[in-house]
């Protein structure tokens, strides 16, 4: 090789070594912003920085971790999970990781998939805070295997779902029919005790409906929901908006003059039990009420 070819390819050299923020942010399809960004986390530090000018200076020897970030964010994995995989430089932990982001962006598409089923169901009926018809009803005393609990709302259905399954159980181990829907009295509703977060407390009571009320045991109770003058709505679709049925109703017998006489209770008219299809589930939301001058029926 000729010394010209030489000092030619030493020149080539040294430019790769050297490349500048714009260069390297052509070649590797990454912005200026983001390879600042990468520079700021530690994920991509320059590879040179000179002293005089400031300016920083990117290596050719760079493309294939500045790559590995750029296909590990177009997946949309965490910056802290792309610098452990690039520390550990384990395909294992790779993979792990991988997996790990694969799970979240299924759950992802799922929880989409169900705010679309929502929107479909409030194109179909309504919004429940603007569509709900609410009424005035006369309702029987009703007797009822009880179970009282309290949740949070993050773990509110879970909650009671154990909870009404306990109730089924009790009455099953003793040749007692259920008579009617489940229900749940909400003894202090998370919309009616001010701020609240996902971790705050508040008392529920599952009901299954019987024929007369039976002895109790433990946490189970055999009471007697009293007849009662109630508002009631039907919320049709997912519980996801459950919370703003409650909110309808009460708004709307407040308007018509009357105040809150007892807890509010729902009513899974049906309910998943009957139809694997959330948009067709219906929730009756009942509210005994007195008018604003105390004149009401008793109410439990």
């Amino acid at each position: 090789m000729s010394g010209q070819a030489r000092v030619g390819n030493e020149q080539i050299a040294d430019r790769l070594e050297r490349l500048t923020v714009g260069q390297f942010a052509h070649v590797t399809t990454l912005t200026v912003p983001m390879l600042r960004r990468y520079d700021r986390a530690g994920l991509l530090r320059p590879a040179f920085r000179d002293a005089d000018t400031g300016y920083r200076y990117y290596s050719w020897r760079q493309l294939y971790r500045a790559e590995t970030i750029r296909m590990l964010r177009s997946l949309d994995v965490p910056m802290g999970d792309i610098a452990a995989a690039l520390e550990n430089a384990d395909s294992v932990d790779l993979e792990r990781i991988v997996e790990h982001q694969r799970q979240h962006i299924e759950e992802r598409i799922q929880c989409d998939r169900h705010t679309v089923l929502r929107l479909e169901c409030m194109l179909a009926h309504g919004s429940p805070l603007v569509n709900l018809r609410c009424r005035l009803q006369e309702v029987a005393a009703q007797p009822v295997a009880s179970l009282r609990y309290e949740t949070t709302l993050a773990r509110a259905g879970e909650s009671e779902a154990i909870a009404l399954k306990i109730l089924h159980d009790f009455l099953a181990e003793r040749g007692i029919a259920v008579t009617g829907r489940e229900l749940v009295v909400s003894h202090r509703l998370p919309l009616e005790a001010g701020r609240q977060s996902l971790g705050d407390q508040y008392v529920m009571e599952a009901c299954l409906p019987v024929a007369a009320a039976p002895v109790g045991e433990g946490r189970v109770k055999g009471v007697v929901l009293s007849a009662c003058e109630a508002a009631t709505a039907l919320l049709r679709g997912p519980w996801d908006d459950i919370r703003h049925a409650h909110w309808a109703v009460l708004a709307w017998l407040l308007d018509q003059g009357y105040v809150p006489a007892g807890p509010a209770r729902q009513v899974y008219l049906v309910d998943d039990s009957d139809i694997s299809d959330p948009r067709g589930y219906v929730t009756e939301i009942m509210r005994p009420v007195k008018s604003a001058n105390g004149c009401s029926m008793s109410a439990r």
